[in-house]
């Protein structure tokens, strides 16, 4: 390829009907050739003129089918922090990188969370229902600190989790693959350790990505295996979770409730039923004192706050890259960081 057009890369941005532009790249204008494609008209022409394909929707079908042969693309990269979804066959055996936005998220993630885990702490829903029968009712709810919380997945997104509810007096353990001391958890446990885990959590959270391992790890088992009245977050994969199993437990009341920011089916048909689970898991009184009975007296005593599950996606853009990323050097390796400057195509492209 010339030298000119190292200095002119053509940079195609995959995006949602619906969605923005994505942030940053209109600062590049003049130095690169820039296409947003949103739907898939046009997308075969678009990726058969493209060096630089950014992917924020994956809309992997299409995409696979659009593919051009022969090839001009020279690095794709997805604005998440995973990239199994894109894994597409063109893809994973291509000849060229494949970066991420790994560690953009955390903070953004982690702040989610804490907002799920003080949603059904102070049960914010029926707060929020009481308001619209404009109807005052005295009621207990939850203080975290001194609560449990259980972070499948001690990546850079679940010590960024830890780092937060710990720092608001939470007692936070991590699963991974294996057992280390981190300074952000009180203890990371082995992943195979994970059911003798979960009877001990008040909050069990996944942030796990999906592999072989974590695909339908919550199932009907590991769901009867937590504490009643616990509550469950997921910000990891949705198919890590078992759709089915997770509404078993919502519905049999051992559960107080789920956050959902990803499901085994995306995007989220009006119809499922997470959408309309709000009352669909009323606790027993026997979950009710079990919970009571098996919380350590230092924790207090405090019942569980009333079943429900949660449907909020957090933003996409959560911040801006650290400032010492940088391009990966060698082809061949994949699921880097996002380069950090909106400078960074001209720094790497630049002959």
């Amino acid at each position: 390829m010339s030298a000119g057009a190292l200095h002119e890369p053509r940079v195609t941005v995959l995006l949602a009907e619906d969605e923005p532009a994505l942030p940053g790249l209109d600062r590049l204008r003049g130095d690169i050739t820039l296409r947003e494609v949103r739907g898939d008209n046009g997308l075969a022409e678009a990726l058969a003129e493209t060096d630089i394909l950014v992917v924020t929707d994956f809309r992997v079908e299409a995409l696979e089918a659009a593919w051009p042969d022969p090839c001009p693309i020279r690095w794709v990269h997805a604005t998440s922090a995973g990239v199994d979804a894109l894994m597409i066959p063109p893809i994973k055996n291509g000849d060229f990188p494949v970066t991420n936005a790994s560690g953009i998220f955390d903070r953004g993630i982690a702040e989610y969370v804490l907002g799920a885990v003080l949603l059904f702490a102070k049960d914010t829903l029926t707060n929020l229902a009481l308001q619209r029968e404009r109807r005052w009712q005295h009621r207990e709810t939850a203080m975290i600190r001194g609560a449990r919380a259980l972070v499948v997945g001690a990546g850079s997104i679940g010590r960024e989790i830890a780092t937060v509810l710990g720092g608001l007096g939470m007692e936070v353990v991590g699963t991974a693959r294996r057992a280390r001391q981190d300074s952000a958890f009180a203890r990371v446990h082995r992943q195979e350790d994970l059911p003798a885990l979960l009877g001990d959590a008040d909050y069990v959270i996944v942030a796990a990505p999906l592999t072989d391992d974590t695909r339908g790890l919550f199932d009907d088992r590991h769901f009867r295996l937590m504490k009643p009245g616990a509550v469950f977050i997921n910000v990891g994969r949705g198919a890590v979770v078992r759709t089915g199993a997770l509404l078993g437990a919502l519905d049999s009341g051992r559960l107080a409730g789920a956050a959902l920011d990803v499901f085994e089916e995306e995007p989220l048909p009006p119809e499922h039923p997470p959408r309309s689970c709000r009352c669909s898991a009323a606790p027993s009184p026997r979950a009710r004192a079990a919970s009571w009975r098996r919380r350590r007296p230092r924790w207090g005593l405090r019942p569980a706050p009333p079943p429900s599950i949660g449907i909020a996606p957090r933003p996409r853009h959560c911040g801006a890259a650290p400032a010492h990323a940088r391009w990966p050097t060698r082809a061949s390796q994949t699921r880097r960081r996002w380069p950090s400057s909106p400078f960074f195509l001209r720094d790497f492209l630049a002959p």
